[in-house]
């Protein structure tokens, strides 16, 4: 312990101020020194006092508590070294201060200046009564501010029981004083938050269910009129009553955390739906439930509207699958980017397969059994599409069946999804198998384009052909020939032997026809006895001359038809097309007036046709009339 120079304590002195540190009373140590020391001896008083004396400094030194001791004038005449260090001052610095004196820049908990004369100190001066637990703040002389816990003891004189000073002792409550700061400063910034913040925040007290706080946006939210939000009971909300309330409660309590969705009825007579996310919580040495709300209403339709939407989804592609199982429809699925493809079953089992036998599946799974001739048109029918010019692709192809033959397949789709640089990325569509269709497709376009008697093709076949003929030849710049022909003497067979001979006399005369015909050729029946072929890719017409003479001589040799020989001849008018403006109209109209001048020149011959008004064979140059290989005209 430090002294200053004008105090040196006595004997009773210390072990009196011994005795108040260690928590007694004035009286109690004045009595307790009485009864310690008045049976001792002179000599034995000595020793004790050098004794206690030497106790008294290690006690003081060895306490971690500050010790300065005031005289009756208030200054400080002694301390110990806890004390300096605790105040960052010297012992010279210390020494005679009082406890008014303005270097001591003292400050209460809430940061107001202390007054000199509320210093436990200068109150127990000026009172004669202890102090305990005061609490101020120290500006040290190294600019920290040092939180001190004091306690201020009056000091009398034992013999005349006269005022002798003060004691005062102090521990350094700094640390716990900035740990109490903190945590106000952060239940401060809670409490911002928890009031100013957009969610609809609660505090609530879980023994009862009572709200204790609520932040703005939750007064607002649920709009009791007058705010009155803040006293009312959370189990009052919740539309199911209390019990639900109170299990929710209970988990939070047992978990810490807990999060459930409830419906809550609003100061306006709304009713929402409610997600909270609660947690427990401990706020000035009370446990609390802070539980922050999301209105979920919206949102819950949103999910139910999603939930019936699914639910008619799923009920439309039930039905879609059934109407495609009833239609006996494939289906496809092709990302056109990567190539992928995926097929139903009734797929692979047009083309007479499973979907596992053709496994793994891809857009080359159509290429490898579509015909090559049909692809080259599907290509462009979807590059059509790819390019936007149609708003969906169709088109008719043969695939190779399992068993070897070819079936047609109306092919169906549309591109389903575009990337963002309006590329096609998924397309779907179907398969249908159309090869019964197509068969009677095929027969009634045959049937529309054959005579039903011979199997050649009929008057509108032949005009049709012709036509296409003719710009083939011109394209090609190669020429075309006609031959017109018309039986001799075919009616004198019908009224004769009757139209039954007659009619397979003209089957004979078709059968004629083919054999001596290429197989570009076309021949037609026009109708009744009369009969055309048309040569493309002629070089040379006057080569069309061969199979009219083969024609000729064939028809004319005698034919049993049921046992009866009939004769008949043939004549033939050829045409062809004089330059590039001819059409079918003008061909055929040349070969008639060619036919009619051979009929004209004695029947069973060719002609062909030459400009002018020529009626007799004779003006014309042999290889143009057959009269050579004929019977002499008549």
């Amino acid at each position: 312990m430090r002294k200053a120079a004008k105090y040196q304590p006595d004997l009773a002195e210390e072990l009196t101020a011994t005795m108040v540190l260690r928590g007694m009373s004035d009286d109690t140590a004045n009595e307790a020194f009485a009864d310690d020391v008045a049976p001792l001896e002179p000599a034995s008083l000595a020793n004790m006092a050098s004794t206690a004396g030497s106790r008294y400094e290690r006690l003081l030194g060895a306490v971690a508590e500050g010790v300065v001791v005031h005289d009756a004038t208030g200054a400080v005449v002694e301390f110990n070294p806890a004390a300096l260090r605790i105040l960052a001052l010297s012992a010279e610095e210390l020494t005679g201060v009082r406890p008014i004196d303005p270097c001591w820049s003292c400050v209460r908990s809430d940061g107001s200046p202390f007054p000199g004369g509320e210093h436990p100190a200068a109150v127990v001066l000026a009172t004669k009564q202890r102090q305990y637990g005061v609490v101020m703040g120290v500006n040290r002389p190294d600019g920290d501010l040092a939180w001190i816990r004091i306690n201020a003891e009056p000091l009398f004189d034992e013999k005349t029981g006269a005022f002798d000073g003060v004691i005062v002792s102090f521990a350094d409550i700094t640390k716990i004083k900035q740990a109490e700061v903190a945590l106000n400063e952060r239940e401060m910034l809670y409490r911002r938050m928890f009031k100013n913040t957009t969610a609809v925040n609660l505090l609530i007290d879980p023994q009862d269910g009572r709200i204790v706080d609520a932040s703005d946006a939750a007064v607002a939210f649920y709009d009791f009129p007058d705010n009155d939000l803040i006293g009312r009971s959370i189990l009052d909300l919740n539309v199911k009553g209390g019990t639900p309330v109170r299990k929710n409660i209970d988990a939070v309590l047992e978990n810490g955390t807990a999060s459930f969705t409830v419906r809550h009825r609003l100061g306006n007579g709304g009713i929402r739906d409610i997600l909270i996310h609660s947690c427990l919580l401990e706020l000035q040495e009370r446990k609390l439930i802070h539980s922050t709300n999301f209105d979920i209403t919206e949102r819950k339709a949103f999910e139910q509207q999603l939930t019936d939407a699914n639910q008619k989804l799923a009920e439309e592609r039930r039905r879609l699958n059934e109407i495609i199982w009833g239609t006996n429809a494939g289906t496809w699925e092709w990302n056109v980017q990567t190539g992928e493809t995926r097929f139903n079953e009734r797929w692979a089992e047009i083309i007479g397969y499973s979907l596992a036998e053709i496994a793994p599946t891809s857009i080359e799974t159509w290429t490898a059994y579509c015909h090559p001739d049909d692809l080259g048109a599907s290509n462009e029918r979807l590059q059509r599409v790819f390019d936007r010019q149609d708003d969906y692709y169709e088109c008719e192809c043969r695939m190779r069946h399992k068993d070897g033959h070819w079936v047609w397949v109306l092919d169906r789709g549309m591109v389903v999804q575009w990337d963002e640089d309006g590329k096609p990325l998924r397309m779907s569509g179907t398969h249908t198998d159309v090869t019964p269709s197509k068969t009677i497709e095929t027969e009634i376009r045959r049937l529309a384009q054959t005579d039903q008697l011979t199997g050649l093709s009929n008057r509108h076949h032949f005009n049709t052909m012709l036509s296409q003929i003719l710009r083939m030849n011109q394209r090609s710049k190669k020429k075309i020939v006609l031959l017109l022909l018309d039986l001799d003497r075919f009616k004198k067979v019908n009224d004769t032997f009757g139209h039954p001979v007659g009619d397979k006399l003209l089957v004979r005369v078709a059968d004629i026809l083919k054999a001596n015909c290429r197989d570009a050729d076309v021949v037609a029946r026009l109708g009744g006895d009369e009969f055309a072929v048309v040569l493309p890719l002629i070089d040379d017409v006057t080569k069309a001359a061969i199979p009219a003479k083969r024609i000729i001589d064939e028809i004319s040799k005698p034919h049993m038809i049921d046992g009866i020989e009939v004769h008949v001849g043939v004549s033939i008018g050829i045409s062809t097309c004089r330059n590039r403006e001819s059409n079918s109209e003008i061909i055929y109209r040349d070969a008639d007036k060619a036919l009619y001048r051979a009929k004209n020149c004695g029947r069973n011959r060719y002609c062909y046709y030459a400009e002018g008004e020529v009626v007799e064979c004779g003006a014309l140059a042999p290889e143009l009339c057959g009269r050579f290989n004929a019977k002499p005209c008549k």
